[in-house]
């Protein structure tokens, strides 16, 4: 399998190179707006509103290499005159508009899918308070989901305990539990295992209530990336066995959707954390091949990444860097902060390797940053390891023993294990540590280290200019 040439394939299947939305004629029959009667309507603002809603879904235009935003344009700006139209039930009508996209799923939701979050949150947000109780809970819902996605944890988190708190009153359990999904993934994103493991049970025992296969699966797969950061590979495997028996028995044809993707990717992920490298390889091209066909950029950022790791651990250093700079890339067209930081420390590891430490510090100055600022304490554990090494290698063996304590003191904080993929090169540098300095010189230095609170540990990291 060529995978450059994977990485450099369209995205778009042929229905969607061809045209992705309903005709104009027959979406603006489904909306119940007919042209002849906005042409006797009285002159005036209404009548231009009206006028431009017809004009955007009937001779709007794009050629068929035209990005999917474009192609959905038209659309988009005809739900903003229907807003200003106060046309609130035209409007909600036009964005739960089916597309003719591999799922049909409609366009609200499809956006979110390609990645065009910040849209998501404008159309969400003028719709929120305009009709009813439960269109409310679904807005508030769609816009934490976006949040999380943009790494916006105040506002995710805001929105998606608002929603949760309508749904619960409701007796919405569907709703409940995806939201319920929701919070664990995001404090997940935010490195606090143990509370998104909270959300997840819930989750679970709401979609268990449901027989909710679906969710059922794509929440245990969200449970076994944390026995994964916590290197219990064992209860990962009884995960995995669990999911398998969903899909074989209950989820056969869900095997081309979404959530399968994930599944895939986490799987191959569980994997290359194991250092299986071309078993993780194989999941992750078919979740990646997925990802491209179901036109997920998101997903595909993430393949990106995991295979550049999994490049790394072959010693494909070429095919490592060209895999994680288009992954970085991406990330920072999502505007997903995690992923940029993410593929920074990947980047770094990579620059290593090139012996480019200029690139190697640059990289690290991004990702501890990030990770600060979301208070991600296991982020920053990393970003301070990544210093670590950088120091030992640049002969500043004390400061190089004080960075890695102060990144011990955070990974028992967090109980976050260092990966099994990243032992070699720790251990390595533990090595030359001693030979520099010594043993007692090491845990004197090293001891120090632990004492540090995370400000004066990055202060420490960002000490010293290469």
């Amino acid at each position: 399998m060529n995978n450059q040439v994977e990485l450099e394939a369209k995205t778009q299947n042929d229905s969607e190179k061809a045209s992705i939305t309903p005709s104009g004629e027959e979406i603006l029959a489904l909306l119940d707006i007919d042209s002849t009667t906005v042409k006797v309507m009285k002159q005036g603002i209404k009548r231009t509103y009206y006028r431009a809603v017809i004009n955007w879904l009937s001779k709007y235009k794009v050629n068929p290499e035209s990005t999917n935003l474009e192609k959905v344009k038209g659309y988009l700006e005809a739900c903003y005159h229907l807003f200003e139209l106060e046309a609130w039930e035209i409007a909600l009508i036009l964005l739960s508009t089916q597309l003719n996209t591999f799922k049909n799923q409609e366009l609200g939701i499809q956006l979110g899918l390609w990645g065009y979050y910040r849209e998501q949150i404008n159309l969400y947000g003028k719709l929120f308070g305009k009709l009813n109780h439960q269109i409310d809970a679904i807005c508030l819902k769609s816009l934490g989901i976006a949040y999380r996605w943009l790494t916006d944890s105040r506002e995710a988190q805001n929105n998606l305990n608002q929603a949760l708190a309508i749904f619960h009153e409701m007796g919405d359990k569907q709703n409940s539990a995806q939201t319920l999904h929701e919070l664990g993934l995001l404090q997940a994103d935010n490195g606090k295992d143990l509370e998104s493991l909270t959300c997840y049970n819930q989750a679970l025992i709401l979609f268990r209530e449901l027989r909710q296969y679906q969710g059922i699966a794509s929440v245990l797969n969200d449970i076994a990336r944390i026995y994964t950061n916590q290197n219990n590979y064992t209860k990962v495997e009884e995960i995995y066995q669990e999911i398998q028996k969903i899909y074989d028995s209950y989820l056969v044809e869900e095997k081309t959707k979404i959530n399968h993707a994930w599944i895939l990717y986490n799987w191959g992920r569980n994997l290359a954390d194991q250092c299986k490298n071309l078993e993780a390889i194989l999941y992750t091209n078919e979740a990646f091949n997925l990802f491209q066909k179901l036109d997920n950029r998101s997903g595909i950022a993430w393949s990106l990444y995991s295979l550049s790791i999994l490049m790394l651990n072959l010693e494909n250093n070429l095919s490592a860097y060209n895999y994680i700079t288009n992954a970085l890339d991406l990330f920072r067209k999502l505007q997903n902060k995690n992923g940029i930081a993410l593929s920074c420390h990947i980047l770094g590891r990579v620059a290593f390797r090139q012996k480019n430490y200029k690139l190697v510090r640059d990289c690290y100055k991004e990702n501890i940053k990030i990770w600060y600022e979301s208070q991600h304490l296991a982020g920053v554990a990393f970003a301070l390891e990544g210093f670590a090494r950088l120091a030992v290698v640049l002969e500043q063996p004390e400061r190089g023993a004080r960075l890695f304590g102060s990144a011990e003191i955070l990974r028992d904080k967090t109980q976050r294990i260092l990966p099994l993929a990243d032992l070699p090169e720790y251990r390595d540098s533990i090595a030359t540590l001693q030979t520099l300095i010594g043993e007692t010189a090491l845990k004197t230095a090293w001891d120090a280290g632990r004492v540090l609170s995370v400000e004066q540990a990055i202060t420490e990291a960002l000490g010293s200019d290469t």
